[in-house]
């Protein structure tokens, strides 16, 4: 008997999943939409933006542009615990939010929070130790695929 309820269970959420979406106009049934979650907050992701940097000795040109935060692999002790994983996704998130603050940004965007921050990053965690000599300059750039590009000033270290 357990089974067919399960059975039963299964089947009915299979159906809300896979069935198309209607809208509902009704309010009192809307206001019942609280205790049927819907699970397709997934279904677009969208690429955040990404950050690249170049860097220069004293009196010398930029190099190439770099990807400044490669991911990290998988690996199955992460399931336990993931500090890289949680601080790759702060970073992201960081990247995410100089994004936003630049798209209501005034007209100097050097004096945003996410700005500081975002540089500060690629100073202290994305330079290598041999990038980091005194005099070295960087920039960093953020890409998105479908909003285009932002530039920083120079910066040096």
């Amino acid at each position: 008997m357990g089974w067919l309820v399960a059975a039963g269970l299964i089947s009915v959420c299979l159906a809300l999943v896979l069935l198309p979406r209607r809208n509902v106009d009704a309010r009192s049934l809307a206001l019942l939409r609280c205790f049927f979650p819907s699970w397709r907050f997934f279904e677009e992701i969208e690429p955040g933006p990404t950050l690249q940097y170049c860097v220069s000795a004293p009196n010398e040109s930029f190099g190439a542009w770099r990807t400044a935060l490669e991911p990290e692999p998988h690996t199955a002790s992460a399931l336990i615990l993931n500090a890289r994983g949680n601080l790759a996704l702060a970073h992201q998130s960081l990247i995410e939010q100089l994004w936003s603050e630049l798209e209501d940004a005034p007209a100097e965007p050097s004096e945003l929070v996410g700005y500081a921050l975002v540089t500060a990053l690629v100073r202290f965690e994305v330079l290598q130790p041999e990038e980091r000599a005194p005099g070295t300059r960087f920039r960093f750039r953020l890409n998105a695929a479908d909003s285009g590009e932002f530039e920083s000033a120079v910066h040096e270290v």
